[in-house]
């Protein structure tokens, strides 16, 4: 990674506390919104509009985070923290849109997705189209939406969207 000037933080800035993320669904009750899966647990959704600057600073320094290569590493290092099986996550990513149609995903390859989206520059759109997505991966899913600051729209359908998700659109 260092070859390529990652910068040393990029990888953190995704806003999620990793050691909870791994565990995670564990011991969630219907309905709740894992908020506890952010790092700062005093600010919770308040204190995304700083991580956003700090992206937006990664993102103006275009040797340091955004290109291709960066992002996969970045992907493959969030696949070996979850114990799952990397791919080539921008096959997926085209003209601002990510776009994942009629692809099982399961819930590692989900968070480590889901760990990446925050840093990928001029992501405007994603789409989960038929992924059996679960209600608690659904609102990873939005929680990592929301953490991107260039993105405009997400389209989630023929997944499961229950209290969990539905309540993390709700405060989102």
């Amino acid at each position: 990674m260092e070859k390529l000037k990652l910068h040393q933080d990029a990888p953190d800035l995704h806003g999620f506390d990793m050691e909870l993320l791994i565990e995670y669904p564990h011991e969630v009750r219907p309905g709740d919104v894992p908020v506890f899966l952010l790092k700062d647990q005093k600010k919770k959704m308040a204190g995304y509009p700083d991580l956003w600057k700090k992206l937006q600073a990664e993102f103006d320094q275009p040797y340091l985070l955004p290109t291709r290569d960066h992002i996969q590493l970045v992907y493959e290092g969030f696949c070996k923290q979850f114990k799952c099986n990397p791919f080539t996550i921008l096959q997926y990513f085209h003209d601002g849109v990510m776009s994942y149609q009629n692809y099982v995903l399961e819930m590692e390859q989900l968070k480590a997705i889901c760990c990446t989206i925050p840093l990928l520059k001029g992501l405007k759109h994603i789409k989960f189209s038929n992924n059996q997505l679960t209600d608690e991966m659904t609102a990873v899913l939005l929680m990592a939406a929301f953490m991107n600051p260039c993105l405009e729209a997400i389209t989630i359908n023929s997944n499961c969207l229950q209290k969990n998700s539905c309540r993390t659109m709700r405060l989102l």
